[in-house]
């Protein structure tokens, strides 16, 4: 009986996560440069790429 409640509740969470649909904005933020040609997550950090130099998005 634990287990079916503790699935339903699992459930419960996972159905609530999963409002987002795909393309959805989550949240928008400011490059430091202009014309940032690449954007790159390395888990942690969003790295915006620039032939010429790189910067980390805080």
């Amino acid at each position: 009986m634990k287990k079916i409640i503790l699935g339903i509740f699992f459930l419960s969470l996972l159905s609530s996560v999963s409002w987002a649909k795909v393309g959805d904005i989550l949240k928008v933020v400011k490059t430091p440069g202009p014309c940032p040609t690449g954007l790159a997550f390395d888990g942690q950090n969003l790295w915006n790429v620039v032939t010429s130099w790189k910067e980390k998005i805080s």
